[in-house]
């Protein structure tokens, strides 16, 4: 059985809700097991939905993201690209823009992952 205490994840979500979708259980099992969990979001911004409104704008999804946080109790997460000329558009952004985001995300003043 693979031990998570005292270790670190980096959960990379390319869109809000992704790390649930895909790692929701993992999330859960590392915390609960001592671990620390961080997230990066690629990207986030407008999108339509099923909603009754039909649409969420970015801000509502930072909302939901920070409900999510606490709920699944990331120890941080941060957004890469944040606004709707990169959201739903991460085929358009040049790798190594991505790759630079992912080596050098710092979640916390005080550690880097």
């Amino acid at each position: 059985m693979l031990s998570f205490k005292d270790k670190k994840v980096l959960i990379i979500s390319p869109h809000p809700d992704d790390e649930v979708i895909g790692c929701g259980g993992l999330i859960s099992k590392i915390k609960e097991n001592g671990g620390k969990v961080y997230v990066l979001f690629l990207t986030n911004g407008d999108t339509n939905d099923f909603s009754a409104v039909g649409k969420s704008t970015s801000r509502q999804r930072n909302n939901e993201i920070e409900k999510v946080a606490k709920f699944l109790k990331f120890d941080d997460y941060e957004i890469a690209f944040e606004g709707n000329s990169y959201h739903l558009r991460l085929d358009k952004v040049p790798q190594i823009e991505i790759i630079s985001k992912i080596e050098t995300i710092k979640l916390t003043k005080h550690e880097r992952i």
